[in-house]
């Protein structure tokens, strides 16, 4: 199953080989990342969920739909956010992580299906029923994580891995509020995706979730995104060992910021 993640281009490749299989990467990533902001637009924010976050952050309903967050899908919306995908971008060869194809069971008659049209296999959505989803964005949105509550310090990623047609999902940092942090060339580093928000909503400066990559993914994933920055306040209260040996390698300036939490 072909997938629109593909290798970097080694430096023995001529420059046309590499530059068309830079160009297929960023079309597979742009392309997938349609397909998570249309769901997340197809499915809502139980009141129950809304209330959790305004209490933890104050926020009001235009925050919500700014950030795209919702609630973790029941079977019935799950359903029809996926058919909302599939009546738009028809039957697609690779979905994102999270994603998966089931196939329909014809052994079993289904009295709605008068006239034999039920599909041989169906797009279904991994998650569980409780809890937020947060999506988490590198210039495009990469992926989803949900979190048990407003306040959970180690959400997961939503992935498709070992199901029928899915696929499992890339680790990626959060940046919040990017165009701001290439004109300042600064940005605050928090734990997860869900704090970057709250900080660059509070503090009106760039934020960045580590979200549990490598210092290596770190470093690549930051550059990527914020190709001027020059500098890092840390807000977290477990920073991961040689953070800063790392950061400062790279010719940035870092700051620990006293308490380890901004919010």
């Amino acid at each position: 199953m072909s997938t629109p993640y593909v290798e970097a281009p080694s430096l023995t490749q001529p420059p046309i080989i590499a530059a068309a299989m830079l160009q297929t990467q960023a079309a597979g990533v742009a392309s997938d990342a349609i397909v998570l902001d249309h769901f997340l637009d197809s499915i809502s924010l139980y009141q129950h969920d809304a209330r959790a976050l305004y209490k933890a952050f104050g926020w009001s309903t235009l925050t919500y739909q700014f950030f795209k967050l919702r609630s973790a899908p029941d079977f019935v919306n799950r359903l029809f956010g996926c058919h909302a995908l599939t009546e738009r971008f028809g039957d697609r060869l690779s979905w994102p992580a999270g994603f998966y194809v089931e196939p329909t069971d014809t052994s079993v008659e289904d009295e709605l299906d008068d006239f034999g049209e039920l599909p041989a296999e169906s797009l279904r959505f991994n998650s569980p029923r409780h809890g937020l989803l947060v999506r988490v964005c590198r210039v495009v949105t990469r992926g989803i994580q949900v979190y048990r509550h407003p306040k959970d310090e180690r959400p997961r990623w939503i992935t498709s891995a070992g199901l029928d047609g899915g696929r499992s999902q890339i680790a990626s940092i959060h940046v919040q509020g990017s165009l701001l942090g290439k004109q300042t060339g600064k940005a605050f580093l928090v734990a997860n995706s869900l704090e970057a928000y709250a900080v660059a909503l509070k503090y009106r400066q760039c934020a960045v979730a580590l979200n549990g990559v490598s210092l290596r993914t770190l470093l690549a994933q930051l550059f990527e995104a914020l190709p001027a920055l020059g500098g890092l306040v840390v807000a977290m209260k477990e920073p991961p060992p040689n953070l800063m040996r790392e950061l400062s390698a790279m010719g940035l300036a870092v700051n620990f910021f006293k308490g380890g939490d901004l919010l």
